[in-house]
């Protein structure tokens, strides 16, 4: 018999798994608590003993996936031989991931809309900022100043794909 713990940890995982098919799939904004308890299988009570919103369970989405593409562009760049290759390796894995239409809609398009600019761009920094500033640095010499130099080098990128910013400051594609 399943332990009270582990029955918690199911229920949160068919939730967050259900939102993040949804999100990836639909959009946050066509997605209600409602698919996502249905998706799920569970009562919509659960969802609110788990989560404050849904904003709160896109969040946890959000950062799960961004969290696996910075180990992806850092298993990249690792490989590397130098600092500007590095960068390149990194980028190259950031924007081929960013091409993914589920990426794209959680991380580029509904990230910073739902999430607001601010803290879309503090998340963001959390798990890219230090390993792209010394990268940056590495590569350009400690006197650059690389967080202007890597902000605008993974937007200007995006821009350069097709991308463009939307009405709520957001990227889409």
């Amino acid at each position: 018999m399943p332990t009270q713990t582990e029955r918690r940890e199911a229920t949160s995982g068919a939730i967050d798994e259900a939102a993040r098919q949804l999100f990836e799939t639909r959009g946050f904004s066509n997605t209600t608590v409602d698919d996502i308890v249905s998706r799920a299988g569970v009562a919509k009570g659960a969802f609110y003993h788990h989560y404050k919103s849904k904003e709160a369970v896109f969040t946890k989405v959000f950062e799960r996936m961004l969290s696996a593409l910075a180990h992806e562009v850092a298993k990249a760049a690792v490989k590397a031989a130098t600092p500007v290759a590095m960068l390149r390796a990194g980028l190259r894995v950031y924007i081929e991931a960013c091409d993914r239409s589920n990426v794209r809609q959680v991380l580029l398009i509904d990230g910073p809309s739902v999430l607001g600019w601010i803290r879309w761009r503090r998340i963001d920094d959390q798990y890219f900022g230090e390993m792209t500033r010394r990268t940056v640095t590495a590569a350009l010499g400690p006197e650059c100043d690389t967080r202007v130099r890597a902000g605008s080098c993974v937007v200007d990128c995006w821009s350069l794909r097709g991308g463009r910013y939307g009405e709520r400051g957001g990227l889409e594609a």
